[in-house]
């Protein structure tokens, strides 16, 4: 997909650097939906902001 910008005001709709649709692809080890804007980072460098529900071994989240 290509997102035009020609003026200014158009950046407001690709501040992540992609287009305006959710990501929605899975982040690494905790498998929850990606929540961001169509974005050029890897989900390697970003973080999750999911409420983790995993079990540690000590049997806390």
């Amino acid at each position: 997909m290509i997102t035009e910008v020609g003026l200014e005001s158009d950046f407001n709709d690709v501040q992540d650097g992609g287009c305006s649709k959710p990501c929605g692809e899975l982040f690494p080890g905790c498998n929850h939906p990606c929540p961001f804007k169509c974005h050029g980072r890897d989900h390697d460098d970003m973080d999750c902001n999911h409420p983790c529900e995993k079990l540690l071994s000590c049997g806390k989240h």
